[in-house]
Parts: C-alpha cells; sequence; structure tokens
C-alpha cells in the first residue's frame, strides 16, 4: 500500500494540493485529469524534482513500512521514463539500458537477456548502435522503457511514455509492460494523455482536477 500526504505545491497562478491519498501499491495505476492538472507536478514531486517539505510518501509491503519522502532518489530504486526521454547523450542506446543494469548491479547475464527480448518485441534491433540524437521520438521512448526495466525497479514512474508511437506499437509496448509488471510484481504509476487505450489495462485509476484530487476508482 502507499500513503500519500500533504503533498502540496504552490506556484503563482496554480495551486496542487492532495492532502491524502492512498493507493493499493499494486499492478498498473493511471493518473488522470485534464491538461494542467498537476500530473506532471505530481510526479516530479514523488521523484524528488519538485521540493515539498510537507510531503510525506509511506510504502508498506513484505518487508514493512519504509518512509519513501526521506529517501534519496538511489534509494528508492525507481524506473522512471519522463517526457521528453532523458538518454545520455554521448551513449548508444544499447549502452543507455545496459547502464541501468550496471548501476543497479545487475548481473550481466541477466541484463543481456532482458535487452535481447525487450528489443526484439519492441521492434529496436536496428537502432541499438545509434546514439539519442540519431533515434526518432518513439525509438527514444521504447529505449527508455527498456532502461527503466532493466534495472530490477521497485516502482516504476512513467510521464507520457508512449506518446510518440503508432498505434500498433503502442500496445505492443503497453503488453511488454503489462506482462513485465504482473511477472515482477512492480507496480507503476502512469500518466498517459488517451486514458481509453490504458482502461483495459488499469489496475486504479486516479483522477486529478484543477489541482486537487477528485476521485479514486
Amino acid at each position: 500500500m502507499w500513503l500519500l500526504e500533504n503533498l502540496n505545491i504552490k506556484k503563482k497562478d496554480f495551486v496542487l494540493n492532495v492532502p491524502h491519498l492512498e493507493l493499493s501499491g499494486k499492478g498498473l495505476m493511471l493518473l488522470e485529469g485534464p491538461s494542467g492538472a498537476g500530473k506532471s507536478t505530481f510526479l516530479r514531486v514523488l521523484l524528488g524534482m519538485e521540493p515539498c517539505s510537507s510531503f510525506v510518501w509511506k510504502v508498506q509491503d513484505h518487508k514493512g513500512e519504509m518512509d519513501f519522502s526521506k529517501k534519496s532518489f538511489r534509494e528508492k530504486r525507481l524506473g522512471v521514463v519522463l517526457q521528453p526521454p532523458q538518454l545520455f547523450p554521448h551513449m548508444t542506446a544499447r549502452k543507455n539500458i545496459l547502464y541501468a543494469a550496471k548501476v543497479r548491479n545487475v548481473p550481466i547475464s541477466e541484463a543481456q537477456a532482458f535487452l535481447k527480448e525487450g528489443v526484439q518485441y519492441l521492434s529496436l534491433e536496428s537502432c541499438l548502435n545509434n546514439k539519442p540524437f540519431a533515434l526518432s521520438g518513439g525509438e527514444l521512448q521504447r529505449v527508455a522503457l527498456l532502461r527503466a526495466l532493466v534495472g530490477r525497479p521497485r516502482f516504476l514512474i512513467l510521464d507520457e511514455p508512449f506518446s510518440a508511437l503508432d498505434k500498433e506499437m503502442q500496445k505492443k509496448a503497453a503488453s511488454f509492460l503489462k506482462e513485465f509488471i504482473q511477472k515482477r510484481n512492480v507496480p507503476a504509476l502512469i500518466v498517459a494523455h488517451k486514458v481509453e487505450d490504458w482502461r483495459h489495462l488499469v489496475d486504479e485509476s486516479i483522477v486529478l482536477e484543477k489541482g486537487q484530487l477528485k476521485n479514486q476508482i
């Protein structure tokens, strides 16, 4: 279970206020709402990229309860895909993906096996040796997704991860992600602008409107 409290961000013309939110912390959790509702800011607070001194994020699992709001980004062990994807510009697509495994001490044999499976499934064989500047928007997103998954993440936080993909590849990437979540028992919180594409995959939905929590399904 996730318990989020006192997520309060005030800017010149915008206030994001989520005083209390309980999430199952399982499966695929969808964060939705119209443009400007505060979805990306919500994710940035969870990632520690947006300062919020009052924020509390407690996680309860088989290991007990942890206060994630007091842990560093490295300690949280998150798999992250932001919009736009942020890859290392001096590394090839292959090295970007495998670097995440290296820093998380994932055995190279495991990382290579996952890379092979993911690359084939997401049709990335032809661009693995390209650097980010030579990748299309869709290729960048697929590489960023594999990088987020390969490092044995505790949680996934994904901001519009498939917005640059065509319909067919969106379905394949979503299926790959859902299978990963179920097989590895890794929960994911995702922001998607076309929520109808995710309804059949979502285990839980949170709706923001004008910086306020509207409802939870």
